[in-house]
């Protein structure tokens, strides 16, 4: 319950914070310092947890990396935006979020067994710190970024020219309540792997890891069929293959039908990769941030 109840502190955090951050970002025109700054905070707060030894702290912490978290990630997929070709724009999207698969699974199959062995957790948050603060240096170096023209018009009304779109809106509700489901999945997810499957921590890692690995094909694929056909088809597939996915986990006779299931996980996170290409496609660069902000709204809302 303790547990449920600070995925609930993150959820509020992440249901109150993004459209305010993306206001402010689209007002700033700036998405390179909210970037750093998401990543410094991300790596204070990861080492926080190895101070952190009642709950309330626990609580604090958890409101500081869903804050920070919604800081870099927001303006990253903001910032990504600007660099996407006009008819290749679920492609390019899709191609681009593979790369967080692909950190994704390293983490769940080499490093963390890796830090794990470390019984305190210590090589665990200080390994996570020091990979932001490593993402904060390649962002300081690495990146070039020109600031959104004032002529681009108001950035403080940017929400309601996204509110204006029809598209979004149904986007957003429709991920508002998908949503719902995947965070009952996610929630409960390791506990049903180990009390019906009987798993290690460890092999609940990779099983839950899978899916990193998995879904790269269908974020190409259904990316660039969206490009071909249009975004509303691979957004209701998306919706569907979601659905599936939980209820294929949930009435798993065996573990393969789990292993089956983490591959339409990939199917439905691509209606996400479709939905960032479907707001380039209907927003203008100066009020992306708030488009983003909106569609993690929409999301953590559920």
């Amino acid at each position: 319950q303790q547990i449920g109840w600070l995925g609930f502190v993150r959820a509020l955090t992440m249901a109150s914070v993004p459209l305010l951050f993306g206001i402010l970002s689209d007002r700033s025109g700036r998405r390179k310092p909210w970037i750093m700054w998401g990543f410094l905070l991300s790596s204070v707060a990861t080492a926080l947890y190895l101070v952190s030894h009642t709950y309330w702290q626990f609580v604090g912490v958890t409101f500081l990396t869903a804050v920070a978290f919604i800081a870099y990630n927001l303006n990253v997929n903001a910032l990504v935006t600007t660099t996407l070709h006009d008819k290749a724009r679920g492609s390019q999207y899709g191609q681009y979020r593979v790369s967080g698969s692909i950190g994704f699974g390293l983490a769940n199959f080499a490093l963390i067994p890796l830090v794990a062995l470390d019984k305190t957790y210590s090589a665990t948050f200080l390994t996570g710190a020091a990979i932001y603060l490593g993402c904060l240096v390649v962002t300081f170096v690495g990146i070039r970024e020109k600031p959104v023209p004032r002529e681009g018009g108001s950035q403080w009304g940017g929400w309601r020219e996204v509110l204006r779109e029809r598209n979004l809106v149904i986007l957003y509700a429709c991920l508002a309540v998908s949503s719902i489901g995947t965070s009952m999945g996610f929630q409960f997810l390791s506990n049903h792997l180990d009390e019906t499957f009987h798993l290690s921590k460890t092999w609940i890692g990779r099983i839950v890891g899978l899916a990193s690995v998995l879904e790269i094909p269908a974020l190409i694929g259904l990316g660039w069929a969206s490009d071909r056909w249009g975004r509303k088809p691979i957004l209701v597939l998306a919706f569907i293959m979601g659905g599936l996915r939980w209820s294929l986990i949930g009435l798993a006779p065996s573990l393969g039908w789990v292993v089956a299931a983490q591959f339409l996980w990939g199917m439905g996170f691509a209606g996400y990769t479709v939905g960032i290409a479907l707001i380039t496609d209907l927003v203008r660069p100066a009020a992306r941030g708030s488009a983003l902000g909106m569609l993690q709204l929409s999301w953590a809302f559920g």
